[in-house]
């Protein structure tokens, strides 16, 4: 590497300087060391080890000195995996003497004289512009190769962030015959990892030497007038005293009216705006007295938001006492922000938080009557702005900051009741918050109940204490508040005998849900078998406003602009308990009928996912899963189906095993162990599981069905429930690996489909887009294409942005990436992607797997950073929506880790391909096709980091085992073996590289023809191969075919086609397609 020779007492000086490296004496510590030192580098350091630490660093010490800036990528190996240390700064100043002077090791010049010794002296000179202002110096050293190479080292410049000296000699290479052309670039390859190059900046140099070619005689072009520059648009700034401005936000959103009574509660609100300046970033308001609500925490947090508005841009309230709330109320932000739309709440609600994280804006999310933590946690952001979320569940406190809200002090309580009624004495006052136990709602609920009727006080703790009586000899639950559910007893009582349509009204909120419910839900049961006199009170719109308007001036309902009305969760409980036996039998029988009547039956149509949303968060409560009747039990199945579509896979199987048990238990004709909807809920169920990772779970619920379905003297084999069933168990094969077993049960289902169903009915066309799915995971991607093709004209018909059409389009791409076609691919998952994650979410899983296929037509197309950005979001969301383990994240992760290779990413990449490969044959087996996939993409790396054994290992493995899954001729197989073919290149074995290369050449140009990039790849190789095996003229003549076939179909910039030029063979990556 030095002109003069390094004595003994200098190598005795670096060798000091290394083992004053704490890891060098630590023998793992030290192959870790040396393993990323060669995949830098490029090319092993074949350097004998040695236990003993001194002798080994002796003999890594002459390996690096023999190799272009070994020790220095030494250096900065140590800085990366140890940090900074007094030792590492020593060797990098030793290093930087004896380097200073000279560029190459002794042996890469030598290679590089012997090189530059065959050329013209006149190529030489032509070459030399590449040095700028040191050009016409080159060019009186032409005649002397050692004494050009000696100043071009000297030179102080880079050209495309490569030193001259490799710059020079790309653009010598370009001015040569092939054979010479290809020497010298695989020098520059040889020492560009020493130098600090990456494969991109090495190809660079290449697209720079072609440009300057052609443009040599072109005429200068014109500048590009500078681009304008985007201010963006910051949020509007605090009063120049720094408190915040008296506005309200731009960004409002359902934030409860203020309560003009406020009262109290200034210490807590001081405390709870100075937590969440300084404290944390989630103030929670845990439920107190027994975990009963009524105690103001909305109050408290609705009250916060005003007084505080000042400090935000953005304040949005959010009803959380449901997932399905807390899903349409931040679709409704997504909306106010212009965000995509989608009806995929769950994954329309990711996006909003990740936007909100990365936002200028102040804002703050409340999360109001948030009970389920463990459902609701993945809603509430952790970073950005600010969020308080009210609750009863104290288990919100792991989270952050929790701030108790106890009952009022008396004096807050004597202060309330004399703000909402001043004619009310302290002394009543007084009487009446001892009674009510200083509870805020009942509270709020009495002074109401005082302004409404004129009641005096003194009667109405007379009538309250008959009813508290009365509540307790009926042994009503002491934990409730007697005081509230008298009171609500009381308005009860009354309703029923002012308005019993009215109270019948009420009275179905023992039984739905806390969400809004819409006049229009009720106004669809109006023909439903409801009681009397409510049937006639949803009859008539006008009566059923006037109900709305009793329960809203009583104090025991809520209705918004949207005239939806609501009723406060705790009198739904109290409600609930106050009814008899035959009251709460009718109410619920009301409820369930008219959930029934509203349901729009199958979710498949993306036309009803709006009512089926709307009715959703009401099936529990209205216990329909033990409805008496098949249209309430059909809700709950319907209901299965309209969360898995939307991509609420959770939701779905949660929904599935509260079910099942009960229906299994049943004896109705459509229950019971083989009754029909037993069965579909079964199915269901696999279906969530399925896509949640549970495939063994799923698979042998999805053939329970099957089997009941098709053994059924009710149902039999053609039965439309059989059928649809049927496609399940061609899916969990295919997850098996065994696609021919797919295709064959899919083929027999798609007749049995077009005969019962017709050929374009909606559930025929699924059967045969799985069994285009079978056939490109077989390898006949031309069928498949043909297949999906068509589907896409059949679904666009029905509309372009149903979840088929695009689902469809999607695999077209797919195909298209398979047959070659790889900038069509792109072209069209470009328009695929934005459309799903409009429709859906950027996290739903249609749009995560087309996200995939995006970035493997960025690597095909050789764009390869935007290839890494676009698989990292990809893997980032596969990972955070579905697991690490599941079968699309392991895919996600693969593609990341080709893609990261591209780019010389070899550590990351291993990694996550190793651990990838480790799952894959955990829940896969290890003779999965997936598996293999994974252990060829693994090769691929190994191979770049120098292990040539185990990339070897790897290859026979996987070209064996494809061989016998597939055949000999199946794309897999033939990539597989072309990877087998470099691993002897690498090893020396050129004869047996060439021949396993000329074999898979000649089957690859018969399946897919000559300008296929799988063929081209293989080509390349060949040539090499030839080449390297002594028929260097038939090599040279392939070579150019193969390089001018690639400028053709790939470009002449892309890096494959680079690549082969500087004489790099081709590696073959796998990525399967999603089952």
């Amino acid at each position: 590497m030095l002109d003069r020779q390094i004595s003994l007492d200098d190598r005795q000086r670096l060798l000091d300087a290394m083992l004053g490296i704490r890891g060098m004496h630590d023998s793992d510590q030290r192959h870790r060391y040396v393993s990323e030192l060669e995949s830098r580098l490029g090319r092993p350091l074949r350097a004998p080890r040695h236990a003993d630490a001194r002798h080994d660093a002796w003999s890594l010490l002459g390996a690096m000195l023999a190799r272009t800036g070994g020790l220095r990528s030494f250096v900065r190996v140590v800085y990366d995996l140890s940090g900074d240390d007094p030792a590492v700064r020593e060797l990098e100043r030793l290093v930087e003497t004896f380097e200073r002077e000279s560029l190459l090791a002794p042996d890469d010049r030598a290679a590089l004289l012997t090189l530059l010794t065959a050329v013209d002296r006149a190529e030489l000179v032509a070459a030399a512009p590449v040095a700028g202002r040191w050009s016409r110096e080159l060019t009186t050293l032409a005649g002397k190769p050692a004494a050009l190479v000696h100043r071009l080292e000297a030179v102080p410049v880079t050209v495309g962030g490569a030193p001259v000296l490799l710059a020079f000699v790309d653009r010598l290479a370009h001015q040569l015959d092939a054979g010479q052309a290809l020497e010298l670039h695989r020098w520059i390859d040889l020492v560009a990892g020493g130098l600090g190059l990456s494969q991109a900046t090495a190809r660079g140099l290449c697209i720079l030497s072609l440009h300057d070619r052609q443009e040599a005689a072109e005429p200068p072009r014109a500048p590009r007038p500078p681009e304008p520059v985007k201010i963006p648009i910051l949020p509007p700034p605090a009063g120049d005293d720094g408190e915040p401005q008296e506005r309200r936000p731009a960004y409002w959103g359902s934030v409860p009216a203020r309560n003009p009574d406020f009262t109290g509660r200034q210490l807590m609100l001081r405390d709870l705006n100075e937590a969440l300046l300084t404290k944390s970033k989630i103030s929670v308001l845990p439920q107190t007295l027994h975990g009963l609500g009524g105690v103001g925490k909305t109050q408290l947090a609705v009250e916060f938001a005003y007084r505080y508005m000042g400090n935000y841009d953005l304040i949005w309230w959010i009803p959380a006492e449901h997932s399905t709330m807390v899903l349409g109320s931040l679709r409704e932000l997504s909306t106010r922000l212009g965000l995509p739309e989608s009806p995929n709440l769950q994954q329309m609600a990711s996006n909003v938080l990740d936007t909100l994280a990365s936002t200028p804006l102040r804002w703050l999310l409340v999360y109001d009557n948030a009970d389920q933590p463990d459902e609701l946690a993945r809603f509430v952001p952790v970073t950005g702005g600010h969020v308080i979320i009210t609750s009863r569940n104290q288990e919100w406190g792991r989270l952050g900051d929790a701030v108790e809200v106890d009952v009022f002090q008396r004096r807050e309580s004597i202060e309330l009741i004399r703000k909402r009624a001043s004619d009310v004495s302290e002394a009543d006052a007084q009487r009446l918050a001892e009674k009510l136990g200083d509870l805020p709602l009942a509270l709020e609920q009495a002074a109401t109940w005082h302004v409404g009727t004129g009641m005096p006080i003194a009667q109405y703790l007379q009538l309250f204490d008959d009813h508290v009586r009365e509540l307790l000899s009926e042994g009503k639950p002491t934990y409730y508040p007697t005081t509230v559910a008298a009171f609500l007893s009381l308005a009860v009582e009354r309703l029923r005998e002012s308005s019993p349509g009215t109270a019948q009204l009420f009275e179905l909120f023992a039984f739905l849900g806390a969400e809004p419910l819409s006049p229009n839900l009720l106004r669809n049961a109006r023909e439903a078998p409801l009681s009397e006199p409510l049937r006639t009170t949803l009859r008539q719109p006008i009566a059923m406003g006037r109900a709305f308007r009793d329960l809203r001036s009583l104090g025991l309902a809520r209705v918004d602009l949207d005239n939806k009305i609501q009723v406060h969760r705790l009198m739904q409980l109290v409600l609930r308990e106050g009814l008899d036996e035959d009251q709460r039998a009718r109410s619920r029988a009301n409820v369930q009928r008219i959930l029934a009547h509203a349901n729009p039956g199958d979710p498949d149509g993306q036309e009803v996912w709006t009512l089926h949303g709307e009715i959703g968060p009401h099936i529990l409560p209205a216990q329909l899963i033990a409805a008496d009747f098949f249209e309430g039990r059909s809700v709950v199945l319907d209901q299965m189906r309209y969360l898995y579509l939307i991509g609420d896979f959770e939701g779905s199987r949660r929904l599935a095993e509260a079910a099942l048990p009960v229906w299994r238990e049943g004896d109705a004709p459509d229950i019971g162990p083989r009754g029909a909807l037993t069965l579909l809920a079964t199915r269901h169920l696999a279906n969530a599981l399925r896509s949640l990772g549970e495939s063994r779970r799923a698979r042998e619920l999805a053939r329970e069905a099957y089997e009941g379905l098709r053994t059924s003297p009710d149902f039999g084999e053609d039965h439309e429930y059989t059928l649809v069933t049927a496609n399940s168990i061609a899916v969990d094969l295919r997850i098996l690996g065994d696609y021919q077993g797919a295709l064959t049960v899919d083929q027999e289902n798609l007749e049995r489909h077009r005969r019962v169903f017709g050929s374009d009915d909606l559930y025929t066309l699924r059967v045969l887009q799985n069994i285009a799915v079978n056939l490109r995971m077989l390898g006949d991607v031309e069928k498949a294409y043909e297949i999906d093709s068509g589907l896409v004209r059949q679904w666009s018909r029905t509309g372009p942005d149903r979840y088929q059409t695009l689902q469809c389009r999607a695999n077209v791409a797919r195909d298209l990436l398979a047959m070659g076609r790889h900038q069509e691919a792109l072209d069209l998952v470009d328009e695929v992607v934005p459309d799903l994650r409009k429709g859906f979410g950027p996290h739903h899983l249609y749009a995560l797997l087309a996200a995939r296929t995006q970035a493997i037509a960025l690597l095909r197309l050789g764009r390869f950073a935007e290839a890494v950005t676009h698989a990292q979001e990809t893997y980032d969301g596969t990972l955070a929506r579905l697991g690490p383990h599941h079968e699309y994240s392991l895919a996600a992760a693969m593609t990341l880790a080709n893609a990261l290779r591209t780019v010389g990413e070899f550590g990351e990449a291993r990694e996550l391909a190793t651990t990838a490969l480790g799952f894959y044959r955990r829940d896969f087996g290890p003779d999965h096709p997936f598996t293999v996939a994974a252990e060829v993409n693994l090769a691929l790396l190994m191979r770049g980091l120098g292990d040539y054994t185990r990339a070897r290992e790897l290859d026979d493995r996987a070209t064996a085992t494809f061989r016998a899954v597939f055949g000999p001729n199946h794309t897999y197989t033939l990539r597989a073996t072309s990877n087998l073919s470099n691993d002897l290149a690498a090893q020396g074995d050129s004869a047996g590289a060439r021949e396993l290369s000329e074999r898979t050449l000649a089957e690859l140009d018969r399946r897919r023809g000559e300008d296929h990039p799988h063929t081209l790849a293989c080509a390349g190789n060949v040539a090499f191969d030839r080449m390297a095996t002594g028929d260097a003229e038939s090599g040279r003549r392939l070579l150019e075919r193969t390089l001018t076939l690639m400028a053709r179909v790939l470009g002449p910039e892309h890096p494959d086609t680079v690549d082969r030029a500087r004489g790099r063979r081709a590696e073959c990556d796998l990525e399967p397609s999603p089952t």
